[in-house]
């Protein structure tokens, strides 16, 4: 029986699509059906892959115990405790300065309210590190400038009390959040990796084929078969494009996971 011949277009055309398990489980077929005869250059290649697919497992476990591994405090709580404070002192002293101008209060807090609010509270609305800037310019103005007393006397000590307890926090989460890589495009990244090395090693499987030597067509089809398998699998998975489904008659490419 005839060879079927080889088709090198059909695996350096585009890189298989991929999440960073099935590149994981695709990489690692690969590796583990490559035939022995396979030449040096191939082997290299296969080794290559092997380091990038060691390294996307890595990453993919280090995400997983970070998902599994909750934070003392979140960035949306913490940012929601500063929210309160502030917006809790401010709402008091908008309430206190409708008052009748023969309560002393209330010239006091409509001072105090356009000394530290003149802008309302559209800083709450600011990106973390933006806010946090801000809250901490707000501070300092009211030690500065000997307000922190005016406030006790007029709202009471709470509010400050609280402001000043959350501020610290608020900056050690604008920190980690600088210090952080995000988990999601990493993981991004090893997915384009591992979709770049498989075609690298696909190409260094399709060198050994010689059109004029029928002898080198199957073990070059046996290393990549896992793609052929891969792309199969994938593919059955996506409704006809003679038969779409009736609910869903275009289904999206699936994303790689961590987007």
């Amino acid at each position: 029986m005839a060879e079927t011949p080889f088709d090198l277009l059909v695996y350096l055309r585009t890189a298989p699509v991929v999440t960073i398990e099935s590149g994981i489980l695709l990489a690692r077929t690969l590796l583990s059906v490559m035939p022995k005869s396979m030449p040096a250059h191939v082997k290299k290649s296969a080794q290559k892959l092997g380091r990038v697919t060691d390294l996307a497992q890595a990453a993919l476990t280090e995400r997983q115990r970070e998902l599994g591994t909750p934070l003392d405090e979140t960035s949306r709580e913490v940012d929601g405790a500063a929210d309160l404070a502030w917006g809790a002192l401010r709402d008091l002293l908008d309430a206190l300065s409708r008052l009748p101008d023969k309560y002393e209060r209330a010239g006091k807090a409509r001072k105090l309210l356009a000394t530290i609010f003149p802008e309302g509270l559209l800083f709450l609305r600011l990106s973390y590190g933006e806010q946090y800037v801000m809250m901490d310019t707000m501070l300092k103005r009211i030690d500065s400038e000997g307000l922190a007393k005016s406030l006790d006397a007029v709202v009471g000590p709470e509010l400050l009390q609280e402001i000043r307890t959350v501020h610290p926090r608020y900056q050690a989460m604008v920190a980690r959040r600088l210090k952080e890589t995000g988990p999601a495009k990493n993981l991004i990244e090893h997915v384009r990796a591992i979709q770049r090395t498989i075609v690298e090693y696909a190409t260094s499987v399709a060198s050994t084929v010689d059109d004029e030597d029928p002898s080198t067509i199957a073990p070059a089809k046996e290393a990549l078969r896992p793609i052929d398998n891969h792309r199969e699998l994938t593919s059955s998975k996506r409704p006809s494009p003679e038969a779409p489904s009736p609910a869903s008659p275009i289904e999206p490419t699936p994303a790689p996971s961590g987007q």
